[in-house]
């Protein structure tokens, strides 16, 4: 072999290496999620797109969750923190059959929060519910807290568009939250515009 034709084999052989490897990283790059687990600290355990329904839950018929949804293809992510607790974010289609817009959801929820902060859960002591303030338009959010035994977490409705919703929360027994929520929100709007509608 001469020396031209070796060093062309051996550049040859570089850029089949190159382009392998650029290869491997696209077919190992992940799909679109909600939550990216690397943009959090103390994450043990993540589940992305399957049905799982993000935390907040009030027991005063407030959360929305995939439960009440059609999700094609599934977007949901899940996020243990370790002993801190776990946070969650989803995005809700609501049915043909809802009378309800997407935006319409967002008022009808508010009213349901002002509803449950005036019923007998919450006057009993054992259970509290307080809007969240600072949310932009189209959004609704509370802060829920059980006190026997300790559990407290945060969830915010964000209208996406006429038909979706995205759903986010967390919840923790410890007195610190887990999550900025700020942060959580901000990230989980940044991954829902992965999903377009029709998408």
């Amino acid at each position: 072999m001469t020396g031209r034709r070796r060093r062309w084999w051996i550049g040859g052989a570089a850029l089949v290496g190159v382009v392998g490897g650029v290869l491997a990283l696209v077919l190992l790059r992940p799909g679109p999620v909600l939550l990216d687990p690397d943009e959090f600290v103390g994450v043990t355990r993540v589940e992305q797109n399957s049905h799982v329904p993000p935390p907040g839950w009030t027991g005063c018929d407030l959360s929305v969750g995939p439960w009440m949804s059609v999700s094609s293809p599934d977007t949901d992510t899940a996020l243990e923190l370790g002993p801190h607790g776990r946070a969650g974010a989803a995005i809700v289609v609501q049915p043909s059959w809802s009378p309800r817009s997407a935006p319409e959801q967002i008022e009808h929820l508010s009213m349901l929060g002002e509803q449950c902060a005036a019923g007998n859960s919450v006057s009993s002591g054992r259970f509290a519910i307080e809007p969240l303030d600072g949310l932009a338009p189209g959004e609704v959010g509370w802060r829920t807290r059980y006190e026997e035994p300790l559990e407290w977490g945060e969830y915010v409705v964000v209208a996406l568009d006429e038909k979706r919703l995205l759903a986010v929360g967390f919840e923790t027994t410890e007195e610190e939250p887990p999550v900025d929520m700020e942060h959580l929100v901000e990230r989980a709007k940044q991954g829902a515009e992965q999903f377009p509608a029709g998408g």
